[in-house]
């Protein structure tokens, strides 16, 4: 093993290691290599005590560095990278179907609207991907086939690109791009160092998901379409010693491509005592659950279990929570010290919102008082559309442009 060799394997095992850094730009300065000068600029710009003047003379020199051998430096990356001329530093989005910022000389994060089995092959093979910090996809499948097809994240798991990754994320809330979730469990197994995982997905393997080891995860964030996911597995592991905020809302944003399992039964008392009365998650904060199953009924087990004493934020928009559990609410001790309460698209009369007001907790008069929607409203309300898209000789999976999209 050469030097060389020796100092990348010991950047991969401990990213953080400035002065590993530091000693493995110099060998390359000493080599000819000019991704030492490049590295050595980063390492100098992370100073941000210096003054603006000398921070903008190192990040356009980096820029510059990087404009001049980014071909060389990304290799069959480059032909899935998109840089405008009019890009001035190298944390500007790239236009284009990838987006990759640059950390310490390595590609740190690699943010993909559409995923195929080609880019992912050239990530894993990539030489400086090796430290990947964050790795984001808004369409994880190909609709090259009569079903959505998932491609395969197997390449990078087998390469070891995600043992460093910090955030993962798939799926896209804002794009209102709903991935696909199964096997994304297996990808997640191979990222020890996770610390935030945001997904927005159909339906997934709680199992897998929820029970996984993760010592340095604070965030959860998951959109999916089922309102009978077994959120409540999340009690029953003991390895979430650092999750901070948890948010779980169910919400179809592409509803139609996959249907709720008959088996699934509506959420139950139970179900809710197992979450909330958990001896885990003793790190929790801040508490993001909407569902429409949840109700009055969830509301009286969050308090009477005690664990909003452990939140600092709440939010229950879209529970079905009428005044009656406005009432409790208001009742509680804890609730007027949260630093916020989001009950929007409730079933909250003038009466329950003035309850809560009264304790000084600021309540949206965005409700929906009189018109509760079931748990399977979404179903049936896409069955309609499918019906009637179906009727047209139209594929309801395949809309003929985004306003065709329920959202």
């Amino acid at each position: 093993m050469t030097t060389r060799d020796a100092l990348e394997a010991a950047l991969v095992a401990n990213p953080d290691d400035v002065a590993a850094h530091s000693a493995y730009a110099d060998l390359l300065l000493e080599q000819g290599d000019p991704r030492g000068e490049y590295i050595r600029l980063q390492l100098a710009a992370e100073d941000r005590n210096q003054p603006p003047a000398k921070l903008r003379e190192l990040e356009d020199a980096a820029h510059k560095l990087l404009q001049t051998h980014e071909r060389e430096w990304y290799g069959n990356l480059w032909q899935f990278v998109q840089r405008p001329a009019s890009a001035r530093s190298v944390a500007e989005p790239i236009d284009g179907n990838v987006t990759v910022t640059w950390r310490r000389g390595w590609i740190d994060g690699i943010r993909i609207r559409q995923l195929s089995d080609g880019l992912v092959s050239v990530v894993a093979a990539n030489p400086l991907s090796r430290m990947l910090g964050s790795f984001a996809v808004a369409r994880n499948f190909t609709a090259d086939h009569e079903e959505p097809f998932q491609v395969e994240l197997q390449p990078l798991i087998d390469s070891g690109r995600l043992t460093n990754l910090r955030h993962f994320e798939v799926g896209s809330v804002e794009e209102r791009e709903q991935a696909v979730g199964w096997q994304l469990d297996d990808a997640v197994d191979a990222m020890p160092k996770l610390e935030s995982l945001r997904l927005c997905v159909d339906l997934f393997s709680e199992s897998g998901l929820f029970g996984g080891n993760y010592p340095y995860l604070h965030t959860i964030d998951i959109t999916y379409n089922n309102p009978r996911c077994r959120f409540y597995l999340l009690g029953t592991n003991d390895k979430l010693p650092n999750l901070r905020r948890l948010s779980l809302d169910t919400v179809a944003i592409m509803p139609g491509r996959s249907e709720l399992g008959a088996e699934r039964e509506p959420i139950t008392p139970n179900d809710l005592r197992m979450f909330f009365r958990t001896e885990h998650l003793k790190s929790l904060e801040y508490f993001t659950f909407r569902n429409g199953e949840f109700g009055d009924a969830g509301v009286e087990e969050l308090l009477a279990s005690g664990f909003i004493s452990r939140l600092k934020g709440l939010d229950l928009c879209r529970c079905n929570i009428t005044d009656d559990g406005a009432r409790i609410l208001a009742a509680h001790p804890h609730v007027r010290r949260l630093e916020y309460l989001h009950l929007d698209n409730n079933l909250l009369s003038p009466i329950g919102i003035d309850e809560l007001e009264s304790i000084g907790v600021s309540i949206s008069p965005n409700q929906m008082f009189g018109i509760p929607q079931p748990p399977d409203y979404h179903a049936e309300f896409m069955a309609e559309i499918e019906e009637e898209l179906e009727g047209e000789g139209r594929d309801p999976n395949e809309p003929d442009n985004e306003d065709d999209i329920p959202f």
